[in-house]
C-alpha cells in the first residue's frame, strides 16, 4: 500500500523568485463568493487582501483560452503539484467601499451589501518558479539517469523555457490590463495592471545558489537584468491571442438629471437617496459613477423586449439574450458581454437636494409624513458618460442587436438609473465607435451627429452596420437562438 502512493521527490535545479506591484484600476471584490458580501483582511494591520486561489484561478484560465497544455504543466494536472507557487497579495489598509444588491436567484429576492476593494489600491504580487527535471511517464529514473548527459540537459532547458515562456505571458497579460480579478468581472470590476517587476534566480544545484535561497536573502547578484520582463526571464516576449470580439465605445450627454442610488438609506442629513459614488483613482474625492451592472441591467431588459417582440418564439428570443448576458437566475453562467463601469466627470454635475411626496393608490393623497428628499445630479451641457462594453467571439445577429440598443440610448429612449418616469437619465448621442477585432477580416465604425440624422465613418463597409441588423431579425424571427 505505501509503494502504491509512493513518490519520487522533486529534483528542483532553480527557483525563480518574482515579485512585482499590483494596482486596481476599478474596484473589485477577490472573494469567492460575491454574496457572501465581505473582502479578506490581513490579521496583523487589516489592510485588504487578494488570495492566492483567486490569482491563480484568474491566472491559469486565462492562459488556458490560448494553450491548454502550457496551463496543465504550469499550474499543475490532478495529482501533480504546480511548479509555480502563488503568494497571496497584501496591501495597505484602505477605506472600503460598500454597494447593494439584489440576488434574483432567491425566492424572496434578498438585499445584500457588497465590499469592494476601491480602485487605486495597491498591492504586493510575490511568485516563486520551481524548474525541475522530469522524465518520461513510460521511463524509470534509473533509465533516465542512464541516458547521456547532453539529451538530460536539452530536456531541462526545453522545460525552463515552455515555464518561462507561460509566467511571462501570464505576468504580461498582467501588465496590459488583460486579467480580471474576483467576482463581477463582466460588469465593470476587477480590472487592474501590474508594473515593476524584479527577478531572482537561484541556482540550487551550486552549495551558494542553496545557501542564499535557505538564508531567504535576496541579493542584487542573483537579481536578473533586462529592460523588460521577457529579457529578465530569459524568454522571447510573447502574447495572448484574446480571440475574436467587438469593442463599442461611446460618449453621451444629459442636460437633466440622473440618479444611480447608492442605497434606500437615510443618512445623517436626512436624504434618503444620494447618487452612488467612487473614489477616484489616486483621489480622496469621490467621483459619481454608473456601475456596470446598472448599464447591463438596462441593456438586457430592453434587448429582452426588442427580442421577444420580433422573435416567433419567446424561449428562442431568451435564451438569445442569455446567450449574450448571460444565464438565467436558477442556472447562472457567464455571458459573453462585458460592460465597464462609467464614471462622471464631478466638475460639471451638482447634486441637488429635492423633497418628494408619497401619493396614496386609493385615493391619490398623501398620507402624513409620506415625505422624503433625494438628492439626483443635475449636469451641465459639458457633462459626458461613456459607454464601453466588449463582446466576445461575435456573430452578426449579436452586433444587430448591440446597434438597436445603441440607438435607444442614443435618442434617449433607454434612460438609466431610478425615476425616468419623470424625465431622469434621458441621454443624447455625442459619438460613437465599433470596433471588430478579428484577424481575417477586422473593421472599424464611428457615428457622430449630422444634422438630425447620423453620418457613418468606416474603414470596413457602413452598409455592413444595416446587414448587422438584418442578421438579428433573421435570427429572432426565424426562431434561432
Amino acid at each position: 500500500m505505501i509503494d502504491r502512493y509512493w513518490r519520487e521527490p522533486q529534483r528542483i535545479v532553480e527557483r525563480l523568485n518574482v515579485c512585482g506591484t499590483l494596482e486596481l484600476m476599478s474596484p473589485a471584490h477577490p472573494g469567492a463568493d460575491p454574496a457572501d458580501g465581505h473582502v479578506l483582511r490581513d490579521a496583523v494591520d487589516g489592510g485588504a487582501c487578494v488570495p492566492a486561489t483567486s490569482l491563480a484561478g484568474a491566472l491559469s484560465r486565462y492562459l488556458r483560452q490560448q494553450d491548454p497544455a502550457l496551463a496543465a504543466e504550469l499550474f499543475g494536472t490532478r495529482g501533480e503539484a504546480s511548479p509555480l507557487i502563488i503568494a497571496d497579495a497584501v496591501g495597505e489598509p484602505v477605506a472600503l467601499e460598500r454597494r447593494g444588491g439584489l440576488r434574483l436567484d432567491a425566492a424572496d429576492k434578498q438585499l445584500y451589501e457588497l465590499e469592494l476593494i476601491p480602485a487605486g489600491a495597491r498591492f504586493e504580487l510575490a511568485f516563486e518558479l520551481l524548474i525541475d527535471e522530469t522524465k518520461p511517464a513510460d521511463m524509470t529514473w534509473e533509465a533516465y539517469e542512464r541516458l547521456p548527459v547532453e539529451q538530460r540537459n536539452s530536456a531541462l532547458a526545453a522545460r525552463r523555457e515552455r515555464l518561462c515562456r507561460g509566467l511571462a505571458a501570464l505576468l504580461q497579460g498582467l501588465e496590459r490590463g488583460e486579467i480580471r480579478l474576483g467576482a463581477r468581472q463582466r460588469r465593470g470590476l476587477g480590472r487592474c495592471c501590474a508594473h515593476d517587476w524584479r527577478v531572482w534566480s537561484y541556482d540550487l544545484t551550486s552549495p551558494d545558489g542553496l545557501l542564499d535561497w535557505l538564508s531567504g536573502d535576496w541579493p542584487e547578484r542573483h537579481e536578473r537584468s533586462g529592460s523588460t520582463l521577457a529579457e529578465k526571464l530569459g524568454v522571447i516576449a510573447t502574447g495572448i491571442d484574446r480571440g475574436r470580439r467587438l469593442e463599442v465605445t461611446a460618449e453621451f450627454s444629459f442636460s437633466g438629471s440622473l440618479l444611480i442610488r447608492a442605497g434606500p438609506a437615510a443618512d445623517d442629513q436626512g436624504i434618503y437617496l444620494r447618487p452612488l459614488h467612487r473614489p477616484g483613482p489616486g483621489e480622496p474625492a469621490q467621483e459619481p459613477v454608473v456601475p456596470g451592472s446598472t448599464l447591463a441591467g438596462v441593456l438586457r431588459r430592453r434587448a429582452l423586449r426588442i427580442a421577444t417582440t420580433l422573435a416567433d418564439d419567446r424561449a428562442a428570443a431568451c435564451r438569445f439574450v442569455e446567450d449574450l448576458f448571460g444565464g438565467p437566475p436558477e442556472k447562472p453562467r457567464a455571458g459573453r458581454l462585458s460592460v465597464e463601469e462609467a464614471a462622471i466627470d464631478r466638475a460639471h454635475v451638482q447634486p441637488l437636494v429635492k423633497a418628494r411626496r408619497r401619493a396614496d393608490r386609493l385615493t391619490g393623497g398623501s398620507p402624513p409624513g409620506a415625505v422624503w428628499h433625494e438628492a439626483p445630479l443635475f449636469a451641465d451641457g459639458a457633462a459626458r458618460l461613456r459607454l464601453t462594453l466588449t463582446i466576445d467571439e461575435p456573430a452578426d445577429a449579436d452586433i444587430g442587436l448591440i446597434l438597436l440598443l445603441l440607438k435607444d440610448l442614443w435618442t434617449g429612449d433607454l434612460p438609466l438609473g431610478s425615476e425616468s418616469g419623470i424625465g431622469r437619465g434621458r441621454l443624447q448621442g455625442r459619438w460613437a465607435r465599433l470596433r471588430r477585432v478579428e484577424a481575417s477580416a477586422p473593421a472599424e465604425w464611428r457615428l457622430r451627429p449630422a444634422g438630425r440624422g447620423l453620418a457613418v465613418e468606416a474603414d470596413g463597409v457602413s452598409a455592413d452596420l444595416q446587414r448587422f441588423v438584418g442578421a438579428f431579425n433573421a435570427a429572432l424571427m426565424g426562431g434561432a437562438s
